[in-house]
Parts: structure tokens; C-alpha cells; sequence
């Protein structure tokens, strides 16, 4: 077998063929012959070298390049269940601590005495009404009627608040799936 000057150069993918070689390894059935093994041998690395590659590697080299943006994460099947379990028990520990404040406040408000001032402070609208009666005596019947109209005002309100939240709620689809 002779040597040849392009035995050493079996790079055989498209891009890298030059058109003197691919005449040569027409010719030179030695050369063929090697470039064939060069290639099977080459087919057999490359596909051992496919690995999957862990997730936490993954997120060790975005890390190293700072301004990446990560892939998206894959997420637990648990993970709903525990973002709402997180979500509900931080809604009731806000809904404990601000019970314990306002009950804080009142108890703070009883040691400086305004319970006694909200005491005398509820006589307030008694004694108007007495201050009203006695220096304009036909206040009486003003006071007797809106006394009187107090409770069907109240519940036209409530009707008027019913039609208001009536008319924002949005239409139920009636459409049925076949």
C-alpha cells in the first residue's frame, strides 16, 4: 500500500469537503477505506456523547452569565395546591394580626380612659334632640316622621344596592358542549 498526501484529512462532512479529496477517495481505495472507519468511527462518539444534563447544572452555569434569563421551571404537581395552601394561611394569619391590633388599640384606648369619653360622648345625640324639642317644639313631628320613613328607606337601599350588583354580574354561557 502507498502512502498518500491526504491520508491524514478524512473530515468528511459536507462543509468540509474540498473537491480534490472527494477525487482522490474515488480513486485511492485505501483512503476510501479509512475515511469509511474514520466516519463509523466518528457516528459511534458523537452519539455517546448525548447525555441529558441535570437541571440543577442547568441552572448553575445561567447563573454564571449574568443578565439570562432562566428557562421556564418545571413545576411539582403539587405545586398549586401548595401556593394556595400558602396563600390561605398567610390571608388568615393577616386576618389574626389585625384582630390582635385592633383589640391592642381598644385595650390602649380603655388604659388612657377614651371608653369614658365614648361614654359621655353617646349622650351627645339624646341631648340634641332635647335641646332641639325644647327651643323649636314642631321639630317633634320632623323627628317622628323620618322615625317613620327609617325603615322603608333602608330597605329601598338594599334593593337599590341588589339591582346595582344585579346589573354588573356577567351572563352565565349557555352553551352546551356536544
Amino acid at each position: 500500500m502507498k502512502r498518500c498526501e491526504h491520508r491524514t484529512n478524512y473530515d468528511l462532512r459536507e462543509e468540509a469537503l474540498d473537491p480534490q479529496l472527494t477525487d482522490h477517495l474515488a480513486e485511492c481505495e485505501s483512503c476510501a477505506q479509512r475515511a469509511r472507519r474514520a466516519e463509523a468511527f466518528d457516528t459511534v462518539v458523537r452519539s455517546a456523547m448525548i447525555t441529558s444534563v441535570p437541571d440543577d447544572l442547568t441552572a448553575k452555569l445561567l447563573a454564571l452569565v449574568p443578565g439570562l434569563m432562566p428557562p421556564m421551571l418545571v413545576r411539582s404537581k403539587h405545586w398549586k395546591l401548595q401556593r394556595r395552601a400558602f396563600v390561605g394561611l398567610s390571608g388568615f394569619a393577616s386576618i389574626l394580626a389585625l384582630g390582635l391590633l385592633i383589640y391592642g388599640v381598644y385595650l390602649l384606648a380603655n388604659t388612657v380612659g377614651v371608653g369614658d369619653w365614648l361614654a359621655t360622648a353617646s349622650t351627645w345625640p339624646g341631648v340634641a334632640i332635647d335641646w332641639l324639642y325644647r327651643h323649636i317644639p314642631s321639630s317633634r313631628s320632623f323627628v317622628a316622621a323620618m322615625i317613620a320613613v327609617r325603615q322603608p328607606l333602608q330597605w329601598m337601599i338594599l334593593l337599590l344596592l341588589i339591582w346595582q350588583v344585579w346589573e354588573r354580574m356577567p351572563l352565565p354561557n349557555n352553551r352546551q358542549t356536544a
